[in-house]
């Protein structure tokens, strides 16, 4: 997804809930997340976890910063 000029990246993802499951992403840019690419997201999720039926929440976050020393 290019957005504003910038391409959409993924740097990782966790699993910080299980009732109902819950997914962090931390990508470089909130703004470039589409809502079809956030839906894809989540049926490859359901279809790799056998999660049918089952709501499935999806967050996008900002990276977080390295503090420079």
């Amino acid at each position: 997804t290019v957005v504003r000029g910038k391409i959409l990246k993924i740097y990782y993802a966790t699993q910080t809930q299980v009732n109902p499951p819950t997914f962090v992403f931390f990508v470089n840019d909130t703004q470039a997340v589409h809502f079809s690419y956030e839906r894809y997201l989540e049926n490859k999720i359901r279809e790799a976890f056998s999660f049918k039926g089952t709501a499935i929440r999806l967050f996008f976050k900002p990276r977080p910063k390295k503090e420079l020393k």
